[in-house]
C-alpha cells in the first residue's frame, strides 16, 4: 500500500440520541478493521460498536481494580506506574516476554498486572 492511502482518510458518522459527531480516521487503519468485521461475519457498523463497548468495558474494570495506579510514562523499554493515592512510582520494566516490577522485585504484582491489562493501548516494542 502506498503512502498516498496511508493519508487519506476514512470519515465515520458517530450518532447518539444527543450528539452527533463525524471522525475521519486514516483509510488503512479502517480498511483493515473493515477486513477484521468480514472476516468475523459483522458489519463494519456492529465491529465498531463491539470494539467501541470492548475498550470502555475494559477501561471500567481496570479503574475499579487499580483506581490508585495511573501510566505516568513510557519508553522502549520501561513503563512508569504511579499509586495517586501513595505517591510512589514503580518502573515496570518490560523484558523479553514478561513484564518486572523494580520496586516490587516482580512479574505479579499489582503493577506489572496493571500494565498487562493495557498494553495493547501502550507504545512499547515487544
Amino acid at each position: 500500500m502506498s503512502n498516498d492511502n496511508l493519508d487519506k482518510k476514512s470519515t465515520i458518522h458517530l450518532n447518539s440520541n444527543h450528539h452527533a459527531e463525524f471522525i475521519n480516521i486514516n483509510s488503512h487503519l479502517y480498511e483493515e478493521l473493515q477486513r477484521e468485521a468480514e472476516e468475523k461475519h459483522f458489519t463494519t457498523k456492529n465491529y465498531f460498536e463491539i470494539i467501541l463497548d470492548r475498550h470502555l468495558r475494559r477501561n471500567h474494570m481496570i479503574n475499579r481494580i487499580w483506581p490508585e495506579l495511573q501510566i505516568a510514562g513510557v519508553d522502549e523499554e520501561l513503563i512508569l506506574v504511579v499509586n495517586v493515592i501513595d505517591k510512589k512510582f514503580f518502573n515496570v520494566r518490560l523484558h523479553d516476554k514478561y513484564l518486572f516490577c523494580e520496586q516490587d522485585k516482580s512479574t505479579g504484582c499489582n503493577h506489572t498486572a496493571f500494565v498487562w491489562m493495557q498494553a495493547e493501548d501502550l507504545d512499547f516494542r515487544w
